[in-house]
């Protein structure tokens, strides 16, 4: 596993922010906001936590794993992988937490990650390189400029 660490200011109102990570559990729209997301099918929501069958482009392939989400609102947002065949591997998992800044949402995002077939030694590089793609990718879906 490799420990990940970040924090920065997304550029809208924390209510606002939770209204669109509420999108990515809509299987018709999380696959318009994050192109690598190829499927998704609700296999369980049980008050705060949904647990979604998620199928993401690895390397001309299709992995799928089961995802736990958990929304803790206003103040924070977990994700977890439970199983599957990658391409993040099971046990790892991510934190954020969100408070309202001048200039939007303050997020600090905690967790341990594990990427199919990348060595440890080049994990945080990658992982830091997934996370940027994501942001790009959630910034052009609101159409916010690229930080």
């Amino acid at each position: 596993m490799a420990e990940y660490a970040e924090e920065g200011v997304f550029p809208i109102p924390r209510a606002l922010l939770w209204s669109f990570i509420e999108q990515h559990a809509d299987p018709a729209t999380v696959v318009k906001i994050h192109p690598d997301i190829v499927s998704q099918t609700v296999v369980s929501r049980t008050g705060d936590e949904l647990v979604v069958d998620r199928g993401l482009k690895f390397r001309k392939a299709v992995l799928h794993a089961h995802w736990k989400l958990t929304a803790q609102r206003p103040d924070s947002y977990r994700w977890e992988i439970l199983d599957g065949n990658g391409p993040i591997l099971p046990g790892s998992h991510m934190i954020n937490t969100y408070s309202e800044v001048a200039g939007g949402t303050r997020i600090v995002s905690r967790g341990d990650v594990r990427i199919l077939k990348v060595p440890g030694f080049l994990t945080k590089r990658v992982i830091k390189g997934v996370f940027r793609d994501i942001d790009r990718q959630d910034r052009a879906f609101l159409h916010l400029p690229p930080e």
